[in-house]
C-alpha cells in the first residue's frame, strides 16, 4: 500500500473512531494486528463488542467505500476476532460492522453499517 493510501486510511479510521466515541462507544483497540491479520477498530458499548472494518475514499465519484469490504476481508477479520477473543474474553454480543468514510466533499460523510456479516454463514 502506498503512502497516500495509508494516509487516507488513517484519516478515515480517525473519523470513524471519533464517530463511534460520539455515539457512546469505547474504543478498545485500533489497528490490532496478529500475524497477517488486522482489525481496524475494536469497540464496545453496553454488552456489544464490535469489530469494525473502516473503508475510506477521498471523494465519492459514484463509488461506495463499503463495497470494498468483501468476503475474504471478513474471513480474515473472523480469524483475527477468534484470536482476539482467546486473550480478551467477552460474554456479550459480538458483531462485525463496516464504517464507510468519504472524505470529500467536506465535511466527511460517514455511514455505519451494523451486523454486516455472520461468520457461520461462510463456514470459516
Amino acid at each position: 500500500m502506498d503512502t497516500q493510501n495509508k494516509q487516507t486510511g488513517a484519516e478515515g479510521e480517525q473519523f470513524a473512531a471519533n464517530f463511534l466515541k460520539d455515539k457512546g462507544w469505547v474504543i478498545k483497540a485500533r489497528n490490532w494486528t496478529i500475524g497477517p491479520w488486522e482489525l481496524d477498530i475494536i469497540a464496545s458499548k453496553d454488552d456489544v463488542l464490535a469489530f469494525v472494518e473502516v473503508k475510506t475514499l477521498t471523494q465519492s465519484g459514484g463509488y461506495y467505500p463499503e463495497r470494498r469490504a468483501n468476503r475474504q476481508k471478513f474471513r480474515n477479520m473472523a480469524k483475527a476476532c477468534d484470536l482476539y477473543l482467546s486473550t480478551h474474553p467477552h460474554h456479550g454480543q459480538v458483531r462485525f460492522d463496516v464504517i464507510a468514510v468519504t472524505l470529500l466533499p467536506h465535511p466527511p460523510e460517514i455511514v455505519h453499517f451494523t451486523d454486516v456479516w455472520f461468520p457461520n454463514n461462510l463456514g470459516r
